[in-house]
């Protein structure tokens, strides 16, 4: 099967899947120089849809159409959020569609971890 891999030396890793075939994925964690040789870790997971609809962000105002080498400005909107809850962590997309449907995602997120 395809893999994928974060190997930044940072703290934080990072693997964006797009368009991720069905299945059983599994995920394997090497802690390179890991203090004490174990060290707890957090894992987030979510499946953001690509067709609209399904969740709470939505598009408050965008261009209706797009020009190369342009700059257009698009401003979402997100309900059902708490103001200021440590601890939640958001994540959504704005799809870009042209004449042959979705041509690309741009992820949103809103992070309150600590």
């Amino acid at each position: 099967g395809e893999e994928f891999s974060s190997t930044a030396g940072g703290t934080d890793e990072l693997i964006d899947i797009r368009g991720p075939a069905d299945g059983t994925w599994k995920v394997y964690v090497h802690g390179w120089a890991a203090p004490g040789g174990d060290s707890d870790y957090d894992m987030w997971t979510w499946a953001v849809p690509a067709a609209a609809g399904g969740g709470t962000l939505s598009i408050v105002s965008a261009p209706t159409s797009a020009t190369n080498a342009t700059v257009g400005t698009v401003q979402v909107g997100w309900s059902g959020i708490t103001a200021g809850a440590v601890g939640d962590w958001y994540l959504g997309a704005v799809s870009h569609t042209g004449p042959s449907g979705v041509m690309g995602l741009t992820l949103v997120n809103i992070d309150n971890r600590p």
